[in-house]
């Protein structure tokens, strides 16, 4: 969760990075508004912005969200040998950063 282990990180921020967009973001934001795990204050630098916290009901699930998320890389790589395993993550690796790169190209070529 980039709320828990970036404390005050404004919603623009996360949504670049968890790289999803800004209204889908806006979405998720809402969602956990109204669940209780996160609180929402206005940038005191810049009142345009907000900042994210998570709650202590956040915190206290957090380990278990970890727990489940770990559980399901390992059942998804289950099949993998090590040596797959470690090219998978070196090609997905790979795959974001040439999508980013190239996003990025597509943002530089809309501004000009």
């Amino acid at each position: 969760m980039g709320i828990a282990e970036h404390d005050g990180i404004s919603q623009e921020k996360l949504s670049t990075q968890i790289r999803i967009s800004k209204s889908t973001t806006a979405t998720i934001v809402q969602q956990l508004l109204e669940a209780g795990l996160i609180i929402r204050d206005v940038d005191a630098d810049d009142r345009r912005n907000f900042r994210l916290h998570a709650t202590e009901k956040a915190l206290v699930l957090l380990p278990e969200i970890t727990r489940v998320i770990d559980r399901c890389h390992r059942e998804i790589t289950a099949e993998l040998t090590e040596i797959e395993r470690d090219l998978f993550v070196r090609l997905t690796h790979k795959v974001r950063l040439r999508t980013e790169s190239a996003l990025e190209y597509g943002k530089h070529r809309q501004a000009h």
